[in-house]
C-alpha cells in the first residue's frame, strides 16, 4: 500500500491541528509518528483510516500501483486504536467469528485466533476485560487481519511488559509485508520503523 498525501489539513472550531502536511508513505515500510500531545499524531491516523475527515487537501491511496476508491478503502486497512470499539458483549471467539464475514483473517477458526491471546480466560466477555487485556485483543485483530496498510495508534499504552514484548514480536512478523504506520509518544514503539515523522502543535 502506497499514501499520497497533499497539503493534508485539520481544523477543530478556530484551531488548525495539522496544516498542509505533505508526504509520501511507501508500500511495505514501517513508519513511525510523534509529537508532543496535541501535534494531531491521533488525528492524522484517523484521517489515514478514513475515521476521521480532513478539512483541506488530499489522500490518494495505491495497491499495487492500482488507485483505491473511497469506498474500497474498509477492505485495505486493519487498526488498532483507542477509539475503535469492541462489541462488549461478546468474547474474542465470537468477535472473530463476527468479523471474519468482513475481512479475511491469518487464522482459518476461533481456536487458532484465541490461542494468541494467552488469557486465563478467553470466554470472557470483552466487558470484563481489563483495559490492556482490550488492547491486546484489539492488536490481535489488526494484526491477523490480511490488509496491506495497518495503523497502530498508542499500541502499547495500557500494555505491560510481558505483552509488550508479545506486541513487538507480533509486528515483527509483519514487517515487509504491509505498510505499518505507528503513532506514539514511547519510543521504544518505533524500534522497527524505517523513518519517522516528528509533528508539531500547530498555533496558529
Amino acid at each position: 500500500m502506497r499514501i499520497e498525501i497533499a497539503k493534508l489539513s485539520k481544523r477543530y472550531e478556530y484551531q488548525w491541528i495539522i496544516k498542509d502536511f505533505s508526504f509520501q508513505f511507501d508500500s511495505n515500510k514501517t513508519y513511525g509518528i510523534k509529537g508532543r500531545n496535541g501535534s494531531g499524531k491521533s488525528t492524522l491516523l484517523k484521517m489515514l483510516s478514513g475515521y476521521l475527515q480532513y478539512t483541506k487537501g488530499e489522500i490518494n491511496y495505491y495497491n499495487q500501483n492500482k488507485l483505491i476508491k473511497p469506498t474500497e478503502l474498509f477492505k485495505h486497512i486493519s487498526i488498532s486504536a483507542p477509539y475503535i470499539e469492541l462489541d462488549e458483549e461478546l468474547n474474542p471467539s465470537e468477535i472473530f467469528n463476527h468479523l471474519k464475514h468482513f475481512a479475511d483473517f491469518k487464522q482459518s477458526n476461533a481456536k487458532d485466533f484465541t490461542e494468541q491471546l494467552s488469557f486465563v480466560s478467553k470466554n470472557k466477555t470483552v466487558d470484563r476485560y481489563s483495559s490492556g487485556m482490550k488492547q491486546k485483543l484489539g492488536l490481535q485483530i489488526a494484526f491477523s487481519a490480511n490488509k496491506p496498510l495497518l495503523l497502530l495508534d498508542e499500541p502499547s499504552s495500557y500494555l505491560d511488559e510481558v505483552n509488550r514484548a508479545w506486541m513487538m514480536d507480533s509486528l515483527k512478523q509483519e514487517l515487509g509485508k504491509k505498510t505499518i504506520i505507528i503513532a506514539s509518544n514511547d519510543e521504544k514503539d518505533f524500534e522497527f520503523c524505517e523513518q519517522i515523522i516528528e509533528l508539531s502543535p500547530n498555533q496558529k
